[in-house]
């Protein structure tokens, strides 16, 4: 899409590879574009006529998308039972695509009190939300596959960790917070932090 490439080269996007499947994330024009990699694997094609896939101010399974916080997979594990690519806005809702299903809209529990959520993340069927002004990190389990019941903080507030400056996070059975002079810090379990830098 034209739009993509004449955005200004500071506008931030993310990438993600799940298996063929091809998902960027572009927050300067808040749109989210679907490739599949061809059968060679050299070159990436268009899913259908138009790659965009979701967009700000369209609505999906009667929801209306707000600006794009983040994306992620969010796999089967846990609670979960199945695996699905999901989008996260501002307004609490997560939109998930499979090719069955298409875009499907489900709220986010007690997303009326987030202040600024960043980003997102999911590892063993959870989701992760991170927000710097509520100064959290929520951690919402799912039921059926959707995220209704209400979060835990995953941080404990007894290590008094300030999130202040965070961009972004990783999960990988441990929860990484990048922050934006550089320094990230590793949490297990929400304790036990240890701090590196890059």
């Amino acid at each position: 899409s034209s739009d993509l490439y004449t955005s200004s080269v500071t506008d931030s996007a993310r990438i993600l590879l799940q298996d063929n499947d091809l998902y960027l994330l572009h927050r300067g024009s808040d749109r989210v574009y679907h490739y599949v990699m061809n059968d060679v694997g050299d070159a990436l094609e268009a899913v259908g006529t138009d790659p965009v896939l979701i967009q700000k101010g369209q609505v999906y399974d009667g929801t209306a998308a707000a600006e794009l916080v983040d994306m992620a997979w969010i796999s089967e594990g846990g609670l979960r039972g199945t695996s699905v690519f999901a989008v996260l806005d501002r307004a609490g809702t997560l939109f998930t695509f499979d090719d069955a299903l298409g875009v499907t809209a489900l709220p986010v529990a007690n997303s009326q009190n987030w202040r600024q959520p960043e980003a997102m993340a999911a590892y063993y069927g959870n989701l992760y939300v991170l927000d710097t002004l509520l100064g959290s990190l929520l951690k919402y389990e799912p039921i059926d596959d959707a995220y209704t019941r209400a979060p835990t903080a995953y941080i404990s507030d007894s290590l008094g960790a300030d999130l202040t400056g965070a961009v972004d996070m990783a999960v990988d059975g441990s929860m990484y917070i990048l922050f934006a002079d550089g320094p990230i810090d590793k949490y297990y379990n929400g304790t036990q932090p240890t701090l590196t830098s890059l």
